[in-house]
Order: structure tokens, then sequence, then C-alpha cells
């Protein structure tokens, strides 16, 4: 029967696990912080491996001391001669393997001697199975070994995998055994009551069919969802418009929604006209006046924009009416129509700045602040030296998803959270860098003395210092 997997990776790792003893001629090291998931996977290999291995002989090892390690191997190898005892026997039948099941109570020099004897004799068809349960970080002396030895790290799952996999369970008693793992996974903690407490998984939730009037709520509730979901995005987007270009908005206002005149504005209106009706009335018919008089009483009763509009018609050609305009009236309609011709240039200068301020590529400008430990880091690469090496841990999206797995390894604390462009992004990825280092060996000895992602890889500072700065960016003059 299949474990129980909280991480696509761990999966993986088991059925590596599983040909590495059986058919690539390796040791076995089970390494985890938490303890009974250690138990969990290790009881899952012993029973596969005596399902598919017919003639495997598994026993538990633990000696006293050196000298009982040499016994017990002296017992498999006496009888055998030497030059088969030196010979790789690949998947023969008759496998020995030998359980540690606390590999931390064993002392270093005897679990090394153990691996040598086992690397140096692989005709001898033995294995070991080392169960390293609560290690928080991996036992020193095990990179000596890694070509007859492979190495487990089985890490910690959070909340959220642990409740996907209680909800893909679809075997009610393989339930009951996966809620008893998590309760010795997390004992008195409120890890474990929160993943329990969630409602019953989906097989047993789709097992009860919905009437219909439920599956019509549910699809009408969801795109209700939708809906409101794009609502938002349209008034976000007209928000920004608005924001970006305010005079066409007052523009729009003054079109759409015409206010009162103010009394300064009928005060002036009337000042501008009254000196012209002498004038009109003397040199005019009768008829001439009350068709002077009516677009005034129009104006003084309509919109200031209407007004304006007229204002703007008959003030700046004095043609129309016959009579020369006053130094008011001109004053005054320049006052009017200089904002509105200095408005589009103003407008067109914007635009030009914002296109060539796109088009000069400074990505830089562009993208949001960095964090202020993401901007510390970036300091801290600049003042690398170029022949230096460091050790990259991770890289992820956000600056949020570094620091969660910087607190997930306690001995990186002195990392550093360095922003790098991949490819032709413009938007900073974080890496989770350690070092300098001035070696390569230096940098090997860092990742197997301390506990650090699985994926960590070596890398120069030159090429992390050239990663600084956006592809596009790359080689043009500050």
């Amino acid at each position: 029967m299949e474990p129980h997997f909280f991480q696509l990776l761990d999966r993986i790792r088991y059925q590596a696990a599983l040909t590495a003893i059986a058919r690539e001629g390796k040791s076995l090291a089970l390494i985890s912080p938490v303890g009974a998931l250690a138990e969990h996977y290790k009881q899952a290999l012993l029973e596969r491996l005596g399902t598919d291995l017919q003639h495997i002989e598994i026993r538990t090892f633990f000696p006293a001391d050196s000298d009982g390690i040499v016994q017990h191997f002296n017992q498999v190898v006496g009888e055998m001669p030497m030059a088969q005892a030196l010979a790789n026997r690949g998947d023969q039948p008759g496998l020995k393997l030998w359980v540690v099941h606390d590999a931390m109570a064993l002392p270093a020099h005897e679990l090394q001697l153990l691996l040598q004897l086992l690397e140096k004799f692989p005709g001898a068809h033995v294995r070991a199975l080392l169960v390293y349960g609560n290690a928080e970080v991996i036992p020193d002396g095990l990179e000596a070994f890694e070509k007859s030895l492979m190495r487990w790290v089985v890490e910690r799952p959070n909340l959220e995998q642990i409740k996907e996999c209680l909800a893909n369970e679809p075997d009610p008693l393989r339930i009951k055994d996966l809620r008893a793992l998590i309760q010795r996974m997390a004992p008195g903690s409120g890890m474990a009551d929160k993943a329990l407490a969630d409602p019953a998984p989906r097989s047993q939730a789709s097992a009860s069919t919905p009437d219909k009037a439920s599956s019509r709520s549910a699809w009408v509730l969801r795109w209700l969802k939708i809906f409101a979901l794009a609502l938002g995005l349209l008034i976000l987007s007209a928000g920004v418009a608005a924001w970006l270009n305010p005079q066409l908005v007052s523009k729009l206002k003054s079109h759409w929604l015409p206010a009162s005149p103010t009394a300064a504005q009928t005060q002036a209106q009337s000042s501008s006209t009254a000196p012209d009706a002498p004038a009109t009335s003397s040199t005019t018919p009768p008829t001439d006046q009350s068709a002077a008089s009516d677009p005034a009483n129009q104006a003084a009763g309509s919109s200031p924009a209407q007004a304006s509009k007229e204002g703007e018609s008959k003030d700046p050609t004095p043609t129309q009416t016959g009579e020369p305009s006053s130094p008011t009236e001109q004053s005054a309609a320049q006052s009017r129509t200089k904002p509105e011709a200095s408005e589009p240039a103003s407008n067109n200068k914007a635009a030009k700045d914002g296109k060539l301020a796109s088009d000069t590529g400074k990505t830089g400008e562009l993208l949001t602040e960095l964090p202020e430990g993401a901007a510390q880091g970036e300091q801290w690469a600049k003042q690398l030296s170029a022949d230096n090496f460091v050790v990259q841990h991770s890289i992820s999206p956000t600056y949020a998803q570094a620091l969660d797995i910087q607190k997930r390894f306690p001995e990186l604390d002195k990392a550093h959270i360095v922003p790098q462009f991949v490819g032709n992004e413009t938007q900073a990825r974080f890496a989770l860098v350690s070092g300098p280092y001035p070696g390569k060996e230096d940098a090997n000895n860092f990742l197997k003395t301390k506990r650090s992602p699985a994926d960590s890889w070596l890398r120069t500072a030159a090429s992390l210092q050239e990663r600084l700065v956006a592809k596009a960016a790359r080689g043009r003059k500050p």
C-alpha cells in the first residue's frame, strides 16, 4: 500500500529510494525533522521491499561498539572468496538490509566504519537503512559516501499541504490512518487541530450529489463573483485614468454637469454688456436693440459654458456688430481664451514626456521600489569581489516568499535577499544568497555543514552582480 505523501517531491524520492536499495546497490539515510514522518516512510519502505524482493533479509542493526560491527560483517563475508566480496553483484537475490532505527544514537566513528565496510565490499550484498528522526540538520560525515549512500531529506509539511492530502484521500480507512499520522506529527500543537477541523474530504462531498437547485445557486453565485470582480477592475481602471488625466475629467464634468453661474460671473457679464447698450441704441434701429439684448439675457440665464462660447464668438470679431471692442472686453476675452489654448499644449507636452520616458528604456524607473531587505541585499552584492563565490539557495517571485524560505532554515539567518532579473523580465525576482567565499571549496564546505534547501548551488559573484540590472538596461551608459 502506498504511503501518504504530503509533497510531490516525497513521492519521487520514495521511488528513487526503492530503486537505490533494490537495484543500484546503495544504502539509504532517511532524515526528517519530524520523527513520526520519518517512521512513516521507513515502515512504507520496509513493507514495499519485503513485497517486491522475495529473498530479502531485513534485520535490526545496532551494535554495541566498533568490534561488534566488524564481527557482524565477518559473519557475512567469512566464507566468501575475497574476489566475490569485492565484486559488485548487482541485483542478485539474497539482499540483506540492516535497519538502524535510531541512527542519531550511533557514534559518528562507528557509523562511518559501517558505511566504509559496505562500500568496500559490495559483493556482500548488504545495505543499510539509517533513520534520522527529529533531525533538524543533516548529520556530518554522510557526504563522503555519495557513491554508496542516498540521502532522503523529508521536509516538514505546512498546513495547506496537510489539508490537501486529507481532502484528496478517497479511502475512509486510509483517512483514519492519515488523521492518526497527523496527530503524531504535531502532538499538542494547533496545526493538527486546524487540519482535522476542516470539512469532510472531496471524495465524501462528491458522494452526496446535490440537487438541481443547489447547483444552480452555486452557478449563479460563481457568476456574481466574476461580475463583481470585473466591475471592480473597471472602476479601478477608471480611477487610474482619471488620476492620470485630471484635465480631461474637468472638461467632461463641465460638459455633462453644467453648474449655475456665480455672482462674480454675472457681474462681469453685466459690466461687459452695459457700455455697449447706448451705442447700439443710437446707431441701430429699435429692432436691433431687442436682437442685441436677447443674447445678453440668454447668457445671463444660461450656463457659464454657453456664455463663454458666445463671448468667444463675439468678442474677438468686432466686425459682427460693427463696433470696436473696448480694452476691458479684450482683456476679458484674452483671460477666457488663454487657459483653454494652453491646455492642449500642456497635455501634448505631458504625453510627449511620457512617451520619451517609455522609449528610453529606463526600466529601473518603471519598477516598484524594492523592499528594505532587498535594497540592502543589492548594496551587499554590488560590493562583492568579482572572483568570489556565493551559494544561491532559492529564487522566488516575491520578497515575502524568499523571506519565508530563510525563516524555515535557521542556519541561513545571515543570508542576503538579492534582487535578480531573469531573461528579458523587467520585474525583479528575489534570490536567497550566502557568502561570499574566496573559492569553490569554501562554498562546498558551507553546503556540507549547514542545512539549506536541497536545490542550493554555487555561482560566481560576477554573475550575481550582472543580474542586478534588467537585461534591457545592461550595457547602457549611465
